[in-house]
């Protein structure tokens, strides 16, 4: 497993359009990250938007939002985030409080969910006309 810093910059190296994509890291904390964006050798002004959507525990995700809006160093216009529908207020109200535009990712996540199971029951049933095909010819 790669150290924390080495997961970060090759995130940072790879980032697209401003994004910060911390979907891929593994076993990092939100903590961790932004112990890292307060690096003074980190390009702030080039991260604009930060993907936290796997981060799926909504205390940890809150704490981070609200501690990134109390730093005055770095603060992003945009973190993606996934939760579930009864932190939409808490949600609304984060907005309101840090001036970050945040977006959930739930709808988007539930959709793919739902494709990838009917998806499933489609190719098992598929397989099961296939074997009976084959055994009756």
């Amino acid at each position: 497993m790669k150290e924390i810093n080495d997961q970060l910059k090759e995130a940072l190296y790879f980032m697209q359009d401003g994004v910060l994509d911390c979907t891929n890291l593994e076993g990092i904390s939100l903590q961790e990250i932004f112990n890292f964006l307060q690096s003074p050798y980190i390009v702030k002004d080039t991260i604009i938007a930060l993907d936290i959507s796997t981060y799926e525990h909504w205390k940890e995700v809150n704490d981070f939002i609200l501690q990134l809006n109390d730093n005055s160093s770095f603060k992003p216009q945009t973190i993606e985030i996934y939760t579930f529908y009864r932190y939409m207020e808490d949600i609304l109200n984060l907005r309101l409080k840090t001036g970050i535009n945040i977006t959930n990712h739930t709808d988007v996540n539930m959709t793919d969910r739902r494709k990838e199971a009917l998806l499933k029951k489609f190719l098992e049933r598929f397989k099961k006309i296939i074997l009976l095909k084959m055994k009756n010819s």
